[in-house]
């Protein structure tokens, strides 16, 4: 369902999804992330049980020891990025444009001025590597975002898609469902990305769910969080 946003936003034609969320803002424009401290710990990634629904790349479980870790509250946002873009000279995302002295994003089909509180979208994972280099931090893995998500007050999600450091891997015990296609061609090739965006189906938003794409796919609607080195 979401694939349709996509393509709709690559193509300029009006979307409104029946399910859609509000595009809920969560940084107030500032430049610096608000971040939390994670002990270390054993964290078990994965679900035991299909109810409810559940991929199979879900199934199974794998235990990872963290190290301790700082890990910020909500996704970069556009403020943040921004001044990465300035910075540097990186290129600016796909669907935003610099108009005069102000930024626009382009929105199924029509140029709107930039929320530079809301979270950057629309950002690969080899975007997100460029900017954790710039800004001396690193993209979280994935059983620190899920840790940091199930256990921190005030952890944000739901908002982009968010990319993480891993590559997609099947957990031990990997069974793969009768939709053999699914999951088990991708293992190895394409990144983990978890949480979910405003376009996610409600049946979809699960805090469980392992998205994956490669690592430059940019039309999804993906941004990131970081961790202190």
């Amino acid at each position: 369902l979401e694939a349709s946003a996509y393509m709709a936003q690559s193509l300029g034609l009006p979307f409104q999804a029946r399910w859609q969320a509000s595009e809920t803002t969560c940084h107030s424009g500032t430049t610096q992330a608000v971040t939390a401290h994670v002990v270390a710990q054993s964290w078990t990634l994965g679900s035991e049980a299909e109810r409810p629904f559940c991929f199979d790349n879900e199934l199974s479980q794998r235990t990872n020891f963290l190290q301790d870790f700082e890990i910020s509250l909500q996704p970069v946002n556009w403020s943040q990025y921004i001044q990465f873009v300035t910075a540097t000279g990186y290129a600016l995302p796909r669907y935003v444009r610099r108009s005069g002295a102000a930024l626009e994003t382009w929105v199924f089909g029509r140029w709107k001025p930039l929320d530079t509180t809301a979270p950057a979208v629309h950002l690969s994972w080899n975007d997100a590597q460029a900017y954790c280099a710039w800004a001396q931090c690193r993209l979280p893995t994935e059983a620190e975002w899920d840790c940091a998500a199930k256990t921190l007050v005030g952890f944000e999600w739901g908002h982009v898609w968010e990319w993480t450091q891993d590559t997609f891997a099947p957990f031990d015990g990997f069974v793969m469902h009768p939709y053999k296609e699914y999951s088990a061609p991708w293992f190895g090739s394409h990144k983990v990305l978890r949480g979910a965006s405003h376009l996610t189906h409600p049946a979809l938003r699960r805090i469980n769910y392992r998205n994956f794409f490669t690592p430059e796919r940019d039309d999804i609607y993906s941004g990131f969080r970081t961790c202190a080195l």
